[in-house]
């Protein structure tokens, strides 16, 4: 087994990231999900995938009251009676199409007919490769797009450590409270990177294997996002964000992205706020990251002190970076203008570049 699917399992939970494992019949897939629910006391609804029907997960038409509802089965209303649980679908690829095009909104949004399941109910699957299941059917791109994709395998040293010692349990040690506050700086990081390789915020393979994995859209970036944020906080091993970065959005793109991160050598932008000192680099898309991760920061948490403090850090900037100073002003300005705070000084020496880029919109 992947010495590291406890923790992608932990950081997957705390994250609420839809979870696809992969791997041949056999590898302890199955025994690991339901494994991780009974461990840390969780319901897990498991389902198999090939002897269900469309309307197992988008709901059974019922007439009601002149109207067509749409009533969940059986295993969605007892997921619905709890606050944290799995619904668990195993052998995914065994499902044909139709059942594929049915589990969509149940894995984004886990909406089963008219029943929308607890924000607390994770969405996990396990697959054989389609070669390798019963009647196996590759995954519909539209569908693969929803996981993160995690490929399990079993040593032999494991097994034997495993057959002979005990098949440990997979503990759940949640993240810190508060953990979602550096969503918003990992967000920064995805725009950064984004703004620099436009061309990177979708790439979808060409191949239909491929398809049927783990690749680059605006939603895996978000998922990705997460992802990040929720590992550092955990402060798992730079392996698992890795593992978890590349399941969503591909190897290659995630190799590339991360390398690209690493040699941003991004501050904090807490400690900018905190400070006030800040070397603005020459280089655009790094200074973009930083202003990015500024501006995510102070509209996640607004106060007067840091609306000010990060437009005197913008203007710093612009005498470097004009026309991105403006930009990250324009959404500064946008994400805190229900607070209604008074215009700084910072912010007025920078009017000249903020009408260049067309002023607020509003």
């Amino acid at each position: 087994m992947s010495k590291h699917l406890s923790s992608v399992l932990s950081a997957a939970y705390a994250a609420n990231v839809p979870l696809l494992l992969w791997g041949s019949p056999g590898v302890g897939k199955t025994a690991r999900i339901e494994g991780f629910g009974d461990a840390n006391g969780l319901m897990v609804e498991t389902l198999i995938a090939s002897i269900r029907e469309p309307a197992d997960f988008a709901g059974y038409p019922v007439p009601h009251g002149g109207k067509l509802s749409m009533l969940p089965p059986a295993f969605a209303q007892r997921l619905a009676g709890v606050e944290q649980g799995i619904l668990f679908i195993d052998e995914l690829t065994t499902a044909p199409p139709a059942v594929q095009a049915a589990c969509l909104r149940v894995i984004h949004g886990g909406a089963i007919g008219d029943l929308m399941l607890p924000k607390g109910i994770r969405r996990w699957a396990a697959a054989n490769p389609p070669e390798q299941a019963a009647d196996g059917n590759a995954l519909a791109p539209p569908l693969a797009n929803r996981f993160m994709h995690i490929e399990v395998d079993s040593s032999p040293q494991e097994w034997v450590s495993g057959a002979m010692n005990g098949w440990a349990p997979i503990g759940y040690a949640p993240p810190p409270t508060g953990w979602e506050s550096r969503i918003p700086k990992a967000m920064a990081v995805v725009a950064g990177y984004i703004q620099s390789r436009p061309d990177k915020l979708r790439v979808m393979p060409k191949d239909a294997a491929s398809q049927g994995k783990a690749w680059a859209s605006p939603r895996t970036w978000d998922m990705a996002a997460r992802m990040m944020a929720v590992c550092e906080s955990m402060s798992v091993a730079p392996d698992v964000e890795a593992l978890c970065v590349s399941g969503l959005i591909g190897a290659i793109e995630a190799e590339q992205f991360l390398v690209w991160r690493k040699r941003q050598d991004l501050p904090d932008p807490e400690e900018l706020l905190r400070t006030g000192q800040w070397i603005v680099p020459r280089d655009g898309a790094t200074a973009f990251v930083i202003m990015g991760s500024l501006v995510s920061v102070v509209c996640a948490t607004p106060t007067r002190e840091r609306w000010t403090a990060a437009w005197d850090l913008l203007s710093h900037a612009s005498g470097v970076h004009a026309d991105l100073a403006a930009l990250a002003g324009h959404s500064l300005a946008k994400g805190c203008m229900t607070h209604r705070f008074p215009v700084p000084p910072s912010m007025a020496s920078m009017a000249p570049f903020l009408k260049r880029i067309g002023g607020f919109g509003r």
